[in-house]
């Protein structure tokens, strides 16, 4: 059985809501940003800096964040700096997730992008388990409701 972990879940409800298809077509490689951002949440305190500041900082306060320089979007994507800036741009005035600028623990110019949340919960039983919501979520889920209350 091939290990699901390798792989970036996209909700195919998303598809249903003209919000989410509306931004994710408006640029040439908004989708593709995005699922990168996606890909390079923290969610474990590693061995590095910047990945240790969002951990302390962000996935410890219930919150989805990951850290990518522009720089490295390029080299991932082979887009322009001024693209790049334009897709982001573009998630964040959507709501798909917000930028917050890093201060003092790395010297390059580097943004945290927090895409949603994180709740930890303890059943009956003892047993623990994390449920992620993505903010992208909150933006469609609204609207794809609306449109299937309408229908019925």
């Amino acid at each position: 059985m091939a290990d699901k972990s390798k792989y970036l879940v996209t909700k195919f409800e998303w598809i249903e809501s003209k919000t989410y298809r509306d931004v994710m077509g408006s640029r040439k490689g908004i989708q593709l940003i995005y699922d990168i951002l996606r890909r390079y949440v923290i969610r474990y305190n590693l061995d590095h800096k910047v990945s240790k500041h969002i951990y302390e900082n962000y996935y410890s306060k219930n919150k989805l964040a990951s850290s990518v320089t522009y720089s490295g979007l390029n080299k991932l994507t082979g887009m322009s700096m001024s693209s790049i800036k334009k897709c982001i741009d573009a998630l964040v005035e959507a709501g798909f997730m917000s930028v917050e600028p890093t201060s003092g623990y790395t010297s390059d110019k580097q943004n945290v992008f927090v895409l949603g949340k994180v709740k930890t919960y303890t059943d009956g039983n003892g047993m623990t388990d994390t449920i992620e919501f993505w903010k992208v979520d909150d933006v469609v889920s609204e609207e794809i409701y609306e449109a299937r209350m309408s229908q019925s």
